[in-house]
């Protein structure tokens, strides 16, 4: 991972892109396997990565590398968009669901995690950032599981809480996973160049 400590984070765009169509992809690939090769959809952990995405990844670069409104509007309008395909392709039951607020606001914290970044970087900090997001994402989005549900999965207690939380670990190891996978190379010279470099580029 390249040291950015100090310096102007310069994306390569389209390389950002890439990620973001890798993303959408990745967001909307089982609903379209439900509905063409009849893939399943609940509880279906083991056939398919859920979570596993570099959109967490990328909230943490955009808080890092641009302005909050930026930051927060391109991950949540690539959810947002899957959502909707996912209601064309699959019904309104998968693209519309009870706790869908709560997913957004857990990016929205994710980014905000992201925004720490902006004044130093290195490897420590941003890896304590995309932990410290996929548990922010994994607490609120989980939370809004529990309280949404009005007490039909789980009773709406503490102990039921925590119910929706262990019943919700193997979707947060995907998160996690991606995280230290998708992270280093958004943080790389295959996505970013420096202010330094930059200039150097523009003088050569």
């Amino acid at each position: 991972m390249t040291d950015f400590s100090r310096s102007t984070l310069r994306p390569r765009v389209p390389v950002l892109w890439a990620f973001f169509a890798y993303a959408f992809a990745a967001r909307v690939l089982p609903y379209v396997l439900h509905e063409t090769a009849g893939a399943p959809l609940r509880n279906a952990v083991a056939a398919y990565p859920w979570n596993f995405s570099p959109l967490f990844a990328l909230a943490i670069f955009g808080g890092a590398a641009f302005s909050w409104r930026f930051a927060a509007l391109a991950p949540l309008a690539t959810f947002v968009i899957g959502d909707l395909l996912i209601a064309a392709v699959a019904g309104g039951e998968w693209g519309f669901y009870r706790d869908q607020a709560f997913t957004y606001l857990g990016f929205l914290v994710i980014v905000a995690c992201g925004v720490s970044l902006r004044t130093r970087r290195d490897a420590a900090r941003i890896a304590l950032a995309g932990l410290g997001g996929s548990t922010a994402f994994f607490i609120v989005s989980n939370f809004g599981v529990w309280i949404t549900g009005g007490g039909r999965s789980h009773p709406l207690t503490p102990s039921g809480l925590l119910m929706c939380f262990v019943d919700a670990i193997p979707f947060f190891a995907p998160t996690v996973l991606s995280m230290a996978i998708f992270l280093p190379l958004l943080f790389s010279p295959l996505a970013v160049r420096s202010e330094v470099k930059a200039l150097e580029e523009t003088a050569a």
